[in-house]
């Protein structure tokens, strides 16, 4: 076995090789050396020299780097060519590639011989290995191979399935049953019910290219049951019989003879493990899927806080952190939050003050986010943020700074969803956070609808304004109108004793008077606004120059230059405002010259003025009032014009706000539609687990607040605001229209009193109060329903747990986006965790064609990394006071397993459950 770290800082050095935990990896279980005698060296070889066997060994190991193979046995017949072997393994494991020792055990019976590949531990001893396998034999004294490399067939004294339990119980091995089709494989020496008899008494772990046609003979035996077919796993390998056949054959149809495995250990369990959970861990014959979701790559702080010096490297797929009580699983999702931006969905204040303790003062934590544009290329980002201060995003090929929010990086339908501790159990509790949780469900299409029924009123609140405007205009017009009549009448009264034509030169001099008075104050107000844009320009430049003068930074000198451009502005605009400044003096005096040659021109005038005056004094008359009142009747008649139009406006405006209440509508049914629809499609995804209904501007208690705050002060009852807010899929506009009926129809309507209605109709007399009830559209409501047995059961005759269970369903319904969770299992119960939860994440990895996400989860409970599969298990521990990473990796890894069982609830249970299940951990849990 390997040595197992025991010490936090010798777990640590350790885990940092295993990095990102399981990724996928290239395994050639079937590999020969130029030992074998079958083998073809390359033309020229010379292996009797040391020089001419490096130089094999080298062509051999560069092979396997080319074909990116990662973890390779070289399964010599019937014995480990000792020599080959450790030349091989020790100059592969200078390039990064393990290879295991192994052997492909060659039988003279049954009709045609058998072949079986044994793949044994990287630490094994093989000579121990070599000096066991004539004991397969029945003459264990004659040497299996001879001094050429040639080998002889085993020939047992009992059955080979007997051999082969007796090889395993010697050594812990994987057992491989190669090219079955062909000779020496199983199905080709067995007729097809001995071969199902075989393949049950050995179980083998893996078989190489087996033909449809040959698995159709072992099924139409009808000794092959489905539940035993289905436990089959098969692989390709290259078999090669020279150097360049390494990684390099190909299947009839054309793809390679390649397998992958998802591995974060390359150890002998690890591969069982992957070879016994082939729905998560195998990929034969193709590449595995290359991720294009989007995924938070990394994850660094740095700072005096409890994670301070912390780093992770996130997987693409399941990430779980594991610890026990106060080791920093908590922080370390909250901290990604705060990266992120994202507010909390309840208890901000406690999370915040965990933030401050992980961070500490001048804290940052830096994520490193990564997104798909098409054509396999990617987006990077890097998100910085120091405690107290905003976040910053940059561009991680230009290193500039972007105007992406944090959320938004991962692109519009991509930004993560966080989840903290015990918030699965507060969304459950809100109307408000399901449908919007549905609504990221739906994506950019539900935003999209939202922002036009939003516009929709913003149009209807534009119209209102507009409308009240119109009205007040209008109620103006009538006002003036009487006082032109007045002044007309008056007028009159003036022009009857003659008086108003001897006045009208008067009158029309004191216009002009007036108007010249207008351009002299127009020019000083002009001067003014001169001035005081000078002043602020004068201001704003002055701050530029002070806040480029606190230059601290290695670049300094582009700041001085920058200040010096800003004094050479500053000349500039000094320049312009003084040659403005003598402008206008120039302009205000031109003008005062004008008032004496006024005066000179007026002269004959006044004094004709006056004549009249005491002509109009004689006969009772005032010649002051008449020129006033033709002032102020010229004054009146352009606004009157003016005012007019409201008239013409005030119709328009009515019918267009017809239509924008009808469109309104018509958007707010558009949005249920898509919601009900997609909500269908939820549904059937989830697999029946949970029925999604969308109600109609069900959601009541959001309007009753609207209603409640619009009628106070109208005297009407809290019973009465309920009755006008309960009839299904109600709103304002529906109410305003009942209110322009009348009392009557409100009554009917609502179902409230007479005289609850007539205070209604009162207090929405006022148009202001009206129009704004008309913007009242209640939100939808999701109804959850969550399959319990046979039935379905609403969330309000659901337990707490199971409230959080039908919440926890809809977020795995979130495909493509990256989510974040925190002991997810503290709001769920047990069996939904055991039954469901670990099949959902399972069925997320992207192997199935569905959709793949990447997800981070602390937890406690050893079930979801376990049976769910984690990819990247972080183990952490508290050292010196800070959080710190003990080990890294997946259950593949027996330091993981070890972890798992010794910190999780369960752990224990939870792997034996696996073995269980999957047998993939060889009963060692």
């Amino acid at each position: 076995m390997p040595h197992s770290p025991t010490s936090i800082a010798e777990r640590r050095h350790a885990a940092a090789g295993r990095g990102e935990g399981a990724l996928w990896r290239r395994v050639d279980l079937h590999l020969h050396s130029p030992g074998v005698e079958t083998f073809k060296l390359p033309p020229g070889s010379d292996v009797r020299s040391e020089a001419g066997r490096r130089k094999v060994v080298d062509a051999y190991v560069e092979r396997l780097v080319d074909a990116a193979v990662d973890v390779a046995a070289i399964t010599d017949y019937n014995g480990i060519r000792v020599s080959w072997f450790r030349s091989i393994r020790d100059r592969a494991a200078e390039r990064g590639i393990t290879v295991l020792p192994g052997v492909e055990i060659s039988f003279r019976v049954p009709k045609y011989g058998l072949h079986v590949l044994a793949i044994f531990d990287r630490d094994r001893d093989v000579d121990e290995v070599n000096r066991f396998l004539p004991h397969l034999d029945g003459r264990p004294e004659k040497p299996l191979i001879d001094e050429r490399g040639k080998h002889r067939d085993i020939e047992p004294e009992g059955r080979v399935e007997d051999c082969l339990s007796k090889l395993r119980e010697r050594f812990p091995c994987v057992l491989i049953l190669p090219h079955p089709d062909q000779e020496s494989g199983f199905a080709k020496s067995y007729k097809p019910k001995d071969a199902v008899r075989f393949l049950r008494d050995v179980a083998p772990d893996a078989i190489e290219h087996c033909s449809e046609k040959t698995i159709e003979a072992l099924r139409s035996t009808g000794d092959l049951p489905e539940s035993l077919l289905d436990r089959l796993v098969f692989v390709e390998f290259s078999d090669p019989k020279r150097i360049d056949e390494i990684g390099g054959k190909s299947l009839a149809d054309g793809r390679p003879r390649a397998t992958y495995l998802k591995l974060s250990h390359r150890g002998l369990e690890a591969i069982h493990l992957a070879l016994h959970d082939p729905q998560t861990r195998l990929a034969v014959g193709r590449q595995p899927p290359v991720a294009t979701h989007p995924r938070i790559r990394r994850m660094a702080v740095d700072g005096s806080g409890f994670l301070g010096r912390l780093e992770m490297r996130w997987n693409d797929d399941l990430n779980v952190i594991i610890g026990g009580r106060g080791t920093g699983k908590s922080a370390i999702v909250e901290v990604l939050r705060y990266a992120l931006d994202l507010p909390p969905y309840a208890d901000a204040s406690s999370r915040e003050d965990l933030v401050r303790h992980a961070l500490g003062s001048g804290g940052r934590v830096e994520l490193e986010l990564e997104r798909s544009i098409g054509a396999g290329r990617s987006q990077c980002y890097r998100i910085r943020r120091v405690w107290g201060e905003e976040p910053r995003v940059v561009d991680a090929a230009s290193g500039k700074t972007v105007a992406t929010p944090p959320a938004e990086a991962l692109g519009p339908n991509g930004g993560p969803v966080v989840f903290g501790q015990r918030e699965i159990y507060e969304a459950s509790r809100s109307e408000r956070e399901r449908l919007a949780l549905l609504d990221q469900l739906i994506g950019e299409e539900a935003k999209s609808c939202e922002r036009k029924v939003e516009q929709a009123l913003s149009r209807l609140r534009a119209n209102a304004r507009q409308l009240l405007e119109a009205r007040k205009n209008l109620d103006r017009r009538d006002e003036l109108r009487d006082r032109l009549q007045r002044i007309e009448h008056e007028i009159a009264v003036y022009e009857k004793h003659g008086a108003a034509t001897k006045l009208e030169q008067a009158k029309r001099l004191r216009e002009d008077r007036q108007r010249l008075r207008t351009a002299t104050d127009a020019i000083q107000e002009a001067r003014d606004a001169w001035q005081d844009a000078g002043s602020e320009v004068e201001s704003s430049l002055a701050r530029a120059r002070d806040a480029l003068s606190r230059r601290s930074s290695s670049q300094r000198e582009i700041l001085a230059e920058a200040e010096r451009r800003i004094d050479d502005l500053e000349r500039t605009i000094d320049h312009l405002i003084d040659r403005g400044e003598a402008a206008f003096g120039e302009g205000a005096a031109a003008l005062k010259a004008l008032v004496p040659r006024w005066q000179k021109a007026v002269e004959p005038l006044e004094e004709e003025i006056n004549r009249i005056k005491q002509e109009a004094q004689t006969e009772a008359l005032d010649p002051d009032r008449l020129l006033a009142l033709s002032e102020e009747k010229a004054g009146l008649e352009p606004q009157l014009e003016h005012l007019r139009r409201y008239e013409a406006d005030l119709h328009k405006l009515r019918q267009e706000r017809r239509s924008l209440v009808e469109q309104a509508r018509d958007l707010r049914l558009e949005v249920q539609r898509l919601r009900r629809e997609r909500a269908e499609q939820i549904a059937g995804q989830l697999e029946g687990r949970l029925r999604l209904e969308v109600e109609l501007k069900g959601q009541k208690e959001g309007y009753r607040v609207q209603l409640a705050a619009l009628l106070k002060g109208s005297g009407l009852t809290a019973d009465a605001i309920d009755r006008l807010a309960a009839p299904e899929a109600t709103d304002g506009i529906a109410l305003a229209a009942a209110v322009r009926e009348g009392a009557a129809a409100v009554a009917e309507q609502f179902d409230v009193t007479e005289t609850m209605a007539r205070r209604l109709v009162d207090w929405l007399g006022d148009e202001r109060r009206l129009f704004e009830l008309e913007t009242f559209l209640p939100a939808d409501a999701l109804r959850i329903k969550l399959r319990i047995g046979d039935d379905y059961r609403e969330l309000d005759e659901l337990s707490a747990g199971q409230r959080a269970t039908a919440i926890l369903l809809l977020l795995f319904a979130l495909e493509g986006r990256v989510l974040v969770l925190d002991q997810p299992e503290d709001d769920l119960d047990n069996r939904f965790v055991y039954e469901d939860v670990v099949q959902i994440l399972r069925q997320q990895k992207g192997l199935d064609d569905r959709p793949r996400r990447q997800i981070i989860a602390a937890s406690h409970n050893a079930n979801i990394p376990v049976l769910g599969d984690a990819e990247l298990v972080l183990a952490l521990e508290v050292e010196n006071g800070r959080a710190q990473i003990s080990d890294r990796g997946s259950i593949d890894d027996p330091n993981v397993r070890e972890r798992i069982k010794t910190i999780m609830e369960g752990g224990e249970e939870a792997l034996a459950r696996r073995f269980e299940k999957y047998r993939g951990l060889r009963g060692r849990p």
